[in-house]
């Protein structure tokens, strides 16, 4: 019997940093990158929904942000919370934090392929920025009807208008099945006149094919989010090999509630607070 395949696991975190701390929050996710560096742990995106740029001047209210990780296993995302719970470095980064929430995603999508994020910023400042899409399909679509519009919505976008998929998964914690994509492209208003021009193009074969992938769309939450410093320190930092992880005891007993078979327990309405690993409601936070 062929062994099954492992999803693709992802971590999408969405918070927002305390008036006043954010000097404390780049320098923590600086440690934080530093000591994920050879976990096999990856930064997909780091952005916020107004631009956030070291030392450049802070917003005065500070923007939701959102944090897309890609994890090499169900294990390894309790496992370094295990370790890193008790140092100093992540006790910081976490006090930094106003509002934490995080869930488990699995890619989704045959054939459809995806680009990693630009690997340099400019003089400190990204030359891009993102579309972020939660899409919950009608009942009447099903997914791979979804997957095969995208498919064809991928390849013309980023043909004719400049733009890469960076990312794309479905929830299992959160909202499950829900779709959720981020699509990198050059900026605000070249997303805004490829959506019009797809909507009102003067090929009609265009326009019926986008027309009809929309109207398989129960809802669909979509914002513009701007890549933020994490991404730039990111850049700089080596990326060696993983190493094998030594398990601790008490980890393998913990960890168990991470595994797919028992996530059913922390699907919406919980969600699960990897800082403090409780279980605390949505109306709770």
């Amino acid at each position: 019997m062929l062994k099954k395949a492992s999803p693709t696991i992802y971590l999408r975190d969405k918070f927002s940093i305390k008036p006043g701390l954010s000097g404390r929050y780049f320098q923590g996710k600086y440690d934080l990158l530093k000591n994920l560096s050879g976990t096999g742990v990856t930064l997909v995106a780091a952005c916020g929904e107004r631009p956030l740029i070291q030392n450049d001047p802070i917003p005065e209210v500070l923007p939701q942000m959102t944090h897309i990780w890609k994890l090499p296993d169900w294990d390894t995302l309790y496992d370094l919370m295990y370790d890193f719970s008790e140092t100093d470095w992540y006790a910081r980064v976490v006090s930094s934090l106003r509002i934490e929430h995080q869930d488990l995603l699995i890619k989704v999508g045959p054939g459809i392929h995806v680009t990693q994020r630009p690997s340099r910023w400019k003089g400190g400042h990204p030359d891009y920025v993102y579309l972020y899409d939660e899409i919950r399909l009608n009942v009447a679509t099903t997914k791979m009807e979804h997957l095969r519009n995208l498919n064809w919505f991928q390849a013309i976008v980023e043909e004719k208008w400049d733009w890469r998929l960076t990312w794309i998964a479905s929830e299992i914690t959160g909202i499950p099945s829900q779709l959720c994509l981020l699509w990198e492209a050059p900026s605000v208003k070249h997303i805004e006149e490829t959506l019009a021009d797809l909507a009102y193009n003067e090929d009609q074969r265009i326009r019926d094919r986008y027309s009809n992938m929309m109207a398989g769309i129960e809802s669909l939450t979509r914002k513009y989010m701007y890549p933020e410093s994490t991404e730039d320190i990111d850049n700089g930092i080596p990326k060696p090999a993983p190493t094998p992880r030594q398990t601790k005891p008490g980890q393998a007993l913990r960890r168990r509630e991470l595994m797919p078979e028992n996530l059913a327990a922390i699907r919406a309405p919980q969600a699960w607070n990897l800082n403090d690993r409780t279980r605390r409601t949505t109306q709770e936070r």
